[in-house]
């Protein structure tokens, strides 16, 4: 694997744990620790300062199977700290104006007892098909109904005993002897913990969430989403519009598809699946950033597609993250 992919639990405290020594003063590092014992890691990165004054956001990736953000991060962060990725390349980014003006938090890995269960470090569609992968992701069990798709979307939390689960899928944490959840969805995971804390402490501007998927596209390999409700405050719905172009447009800057028919979770979140009308989805993730008063963007990259290597994975990630920080400099608070 190149060195700049560090996406593995152990790999990542390690480099944290380098970019510590070497930089105290730029680098503070909070975690929670899952029923594993694996640490869920926020480094958060800024100049000291007034805090008041620093805009702010925090960048996660949730999900074990959706390894490119966690990759990105790092190669980003190591930009901000020595000025060079992890490949040795001079970083093209402003790293004294960042550090002084705002205050950017990562969580590189918000299930790292998934990721350590994952059999692979990245996805790229020449070693399993998609039906594979899902399976890896979602688990096995002898129970009827389960391996048709549809558990990860109705199973926020589980039961390996009452679920019959003989493999539980990596995108679960495990949270006790028998039961497993899903970050997104669940309040008892350690990454939802550590996140409200942090917007409980820092009062972000941006929440960036990091994810991939759309595995079966075949024309795109980029999506955005963010909520749009009319109880949504109006101002982050204009802040979105704004940082999603952004974004959109630094993906095609870097040879990336963007579909820009962005998803706006106007009928999915909180809606009726059309599927299952008598089935409410709920994302509990989302609630974090709309009771701090944050923006909330979601940004999706290829996962487990020939189209999309790992290498043009991690470029997409970077990319996100990098337009999200200029955006945050040149827009400032969500509410200035």
């Amino acid at each position: 694997m190149k060195h700049d992919w560090i996406v593995r639990p152990k790999g990542v405290e390690a480099k944290v744990e380098e970019w510590v020594n070497a930089r105290s003063n730029l680098v503070k590092v909070e975690y929670t620790t899952q029923y594993t014992g694996h640490r869920v890691l926020a480094i958060t990165i800024s100049k000291p300062g007034q805090l008041e004054k620093k805009r702010k956001m925090l960048a996660v990736v949730p999900h074990a199977h959706e390894p490119a953000g966690t990759a990105a991060i790092m190669n980003y962060i190591n930009k901000l700290l020595t000025g060079y990725g992890l490949n040795g390349e001079k970083a093209e980014i402003d790293t004294e104006k960042i550090l002084s003006n705002t205050l950017l938090t990562f969580i590189p890995i918000g299930n790292p007892d998934g990721r350590d269960r994952s059999p692979e470090e990245y996805w790229d569609g020449t070693r399993y098909t998609n039906e594979e992968f899902w399976r890896i992701m979602h688990g096995s069990s002898s129970k009827p109904g389960f391996n048709d798709g549809k558990f990860w979307l109705t199973h926020p939390y589980f039961d390996i005993r009452a679920e019959a689960i003989e493999i539980p899928g990596i995108v679960y944490e495990q949270i006790s002897k028998y039961e497993y959840a899903e970050g997104n969805r669940w309040k008892k995971t350690k990454m939802y913990d550590l996140i409200e804390n942090l917007m409980t402490k820092y009062r972000y501007d941006q929440f960036l969430n990091l994810h991939q998927g759309m595995e079966n596209w075949t024309e795109w390999d980029t999506w955005l989403e963010y909520p749009t409700q009319s109880w949504i405050p109006r101002s982050a719905i204009d802040y979105c519009k704004l940082w999603e172009e952004a974004v959109l447009s630094e993906f095609e800057k870097v040879g990336g598809k963007p579909n820009r028919n962005t998803g706006h979770y106007e009928n999915f979140i909180f809606g009726p699946d059309p599927e299952n009308p008598n089935e409410r989805r709920k994302w509990l993730i989302d609630w974090i950033p709309m009771k701090y008063g944050s923006a909330e963007l979601t940004v999706e990259v290829q996962n487990n597609n020939q189209n999309t290597p790992w290498q043009e994975q991690i470029i997409l990630s970077e990319a996100a993250i990098k337009a999200s920080v200029d955006f945050l400099l040149k827009k400032g608070h969500l509410n200035s």
